[in-house]
């Protein structure tokens, strides 16, 4: 799905690899801004909940939130047992909106490097015929919902607009070179 016969064919070149992690640094603001609009505690005299409230989707609402920590740097968060975890978003989040090229593009290695192991896992098992590998737990266990955002998105483009997988992915490299510039699109917006 995210390669074409036209790729280069360089040894230790994985295209596909670095198109699905460009995939994923593209859809990763979006997700955690809207999981943190649904963590917002209510508290008397704060308009954020009402503001939430009236959006009409999730691309809203996660806008209401990035802005939020623009201007105000946090938010109430609900307590639970994943009160540490929105905290660590919410911090994610500031670092992200502080300086968006940085952050997107050491989140894409670290996606491109979790993928490309898992080609490698996958390598050695279909080449070597060894499921015995020591890396093989892990690059499965890290990598599967990085696997699953990536078909998430190239499903959803699919479905919504007929956008074929690499005209997707070629937005998001697009968008990840231009993220953080003037004319470049907002962090909800990276491929929409």
């Amino acid at each position: 799905m995210l390669t074409e016969a036209r790729d280069p064919d360089e040894r230790e070149k994985v295209v596909a690899a670095s198109r699905a992690a460009a995939l994923v640094a593209c859809s990763w603001p979006r997700a955690e801004l809207t999981a943190l609009s649904y963590r917002v505690r209510e508290v008397p005299g704060d308009p954020l909940p009402g503001k939430l409230a009236a959006c009409a989707s999730n691309r809203e609402r996660a806008a209401v939130i990035a802005a939020e920590l623009e201007s105000r740097g946090g938010f109430p968060l609900v307590r639970s047992w994943r009160t540490a975890s929105d905290a660590a978003a919410i911090h994610r989040m500031r670092e992200l909106l502080a300086d968006p090229r940085r952050v997107l593009e050491r989140v894409r290695g670290y996606l491109e490097m979790s993928l490309r192991r898992l080609y490698r896992c996958r390598n050695i098992v279909l080449h070597g015929g060894s499921i015995g590998g020591i890396a093989l737990p892990a690059a499965l266990r890290t990598t599967a919902p990085l696997v699953g955002a990536a078909l998430d998105r190239i499903a959803h483009a699919h479905l919504v607009a007929d956008t074929p997988p690499l005209v997707l992915a070629s937005r998001a490299e697009t968008a990840l070179r231009m993220v953080g510039d003037d004319l470049g699109p907002g962090l909800c917006d990276l491929i929409d």
